[in-house]
């Protein structure tokens, strides 16, 4: 895959692997993403587009995902 910018959520407490973490998010090339939490289990994710998507999951467990 091409240089990508990629994005994974890793519960409290826990320790981000690059191996055992997956991403929700991968999209081609360098982006400024913006992330922001609205709850506990909801965030939102912005980037300028258009981008060629590889993989944007709606959800990671029980945590919901919006893409602006």
């Amino acid at each position: 895959m091409p240089d990508s910018t990629q994005a994974s959520i890793v519960a409290r407490g826990r320790t981000f692997s690059s191996d055992g973490t997956p991403t929700f998010l991968s999209i081609r090339g360098h982006s400024d993403v913006v992330i922001s939490w609205s709850g506990e289990q909801a965030v939102r994710i912005g980037f300028p587009g258009p981008e060629q998507v590889y993989k944007r999951d709606q959800s990671v467990g029980d945590v919901t995902i919006a893409y602006d």
